[in-house]
């Protein structure tokens, strides 16, 4: 019977008004551009803030259906990957996918049934590389990169960040389309970890007693 006024009082946690904070994007856009002098310029620039709270669960996300001649991001200054690795000059050298190597096809133009032809997906736990392998592929493939990834979570920072999408024009014209978004995803508030702690507890103390 001792039990019963404390079992109360966790019960009555469960009407305490907890819960988790909705995901939050802090910044998206379009990622459009074109060039016709040979060198390297900024096709968009994502600005946002983090909280301490807030550094691990932020991702990024970008998606593009064309890229010539190259593609580089930068997170406060930092490369992702080097510059010039994503190029539609021979992607097949840097590129491979889990149903064979080589198999990724120039140029890095439009996909005919709307799939991107890359996506970047970077966050805590790593950045990932998908797409169409050609203009005319039905469906999206992981990408295996040949080449280092920078972690992404180390180049953000409290306060003010940005990631800059720079187009590498190598000779003649250049253009660049895609689009992106910048996630903060649901952190936990702290009563709700509280309760989550005491789930367990509730469960000891509703277990049928042994005659």
């Amino acid at each position: 019977m001792k039990t019963l006024p404390l079992l109360h009082a966790i019960l009555a946690l469960l009407f305490i008004p907890v819960g988790v904070n909705a995901d939050t994007i802090v910044d998206s856009g379009s990622i459009t551009g074109s060039s016709g002098s040979t060198g390297s310029y900024v096709a968009e620039t994502a600005t946002f803030t983090l909280t301490a709270g807030e550094l691990d669960y932020t991702e990024l996300f970008a998606e593009f259906a064309l890229i010539d001649d190259g593609l580089e991001i930068s997170v406060n200054g930092n490369s992702l990957f080097l510059s010039n690795e994503l190029s539609q000059f021979g992607p097949q050298d840097f590129m491979s996918t889990v149903v064979q190597p080589n198999d990724i096809a120039d140029p890095w133009t439009t996909n005919s049934n709307g799939i991107p032809r890359l996506t970047i997906r970077s966050s805590l736990i790593g950045t990932a590389f998908s797409g169409s392998v050609d203009t005319s592929a039905a469906s999206a493939v992981e990408y295996l990169p040949n080449f280092t990834v920078e972690d992404f979570r180390s180049f953000l920072q409290v306060g003010n960040n940005t990631i800059d999408f720079i187009n590498h024009n190598g000779s003649a014209s250049a253009q660049i389309d895609g689009r992106y978004s910048v996630t903060v995803f649901a952190v936990p508030e702290p009563g709700t970890l509280a309760l989550l702690g005491l789930m367990p507890v509730i469960g000891l103390l509703r277990r049928p007693r042994r005659s």
